[in-house]
């Protein structure tokens, strides 16, 4: 429902607060960054802001992942198809329950229970079902670790695969030149 007078007094601005859900009306406009500031003392807003150690979880598409943050992104929050899960327990490390969340069989499960024909989709009950092995926090660091060091030698093997075809290219096309 809009203001009697909104089209005729352009300073007047309709806003609803959704915590309190009351329309109010404001003299001047506000942007995003006014009304969250204005609003930043609430608890509701600041808990849907992302903090580091979030997880965000891609609901959407053919890939279904998740990824940690690892750098403050200020005043931020995920919007749809985006996921934000929080770690809130002292017995699952977030870069474990990340871990665990891209491994084969978790990946599984959550495909059998996407919905959806041409795009597919994991709602957020499916994935608040998952059953996650949870083992002591010395074995989460142990496969946190171990899985880093994976990782970081899938990027090497890539980076020498890249070289090795450069380098092979130079010389075959070297030949080809004669030289």
């Amino acid at each position: 429902m809009a203001h009697p007078f909104g089209k005729k007094l352009s300073f007047l601005c309709w806003l609803f607060d959704s915590s309190t859900r009351n329309h109010t009306y404001r003299k001047e406009p506000v942007t995003v960054d006014g009304i969250l500031q204005e609003e930043d003392e609430s608890a509701t807003y600041r808990d849907a802001y992302l903090l580091i150690s979030d997880l965000i979880f891609r609901s959407r598409g053919q890939v279904t992942s998740s990824a940690i943050l690892t750098d403050d992104p200020g005043k931020a929050v995920v919007a749809a198809p985006l996921l934000r899960i929080r770690v809130k327990s002292n017995f699952v490390i977030p870069e474990y329950l990340n871990w665990f969340i891209n491994q084969e069989p978790a990946q599984a499960l959550l495909a059998s229970c996407a919905e959806g024909t041409a795009l597919k989709m994991i709602n957020k009950q499916a994935l608040e079902n998952l059953d996650v092995f949870i083992p002591p926090i010395a074995r989460q660091r142990t496969i946190i670790t171990v899985a880093t060091y994976e990782e970081e030698e899938q990027f090497l093997i890539k980076k020498i695969a890249s070289k090795r075809r450069q380098y092979i290219a130079s010389t075959l096309m070297k030949l080809a030149k004669g030289e």
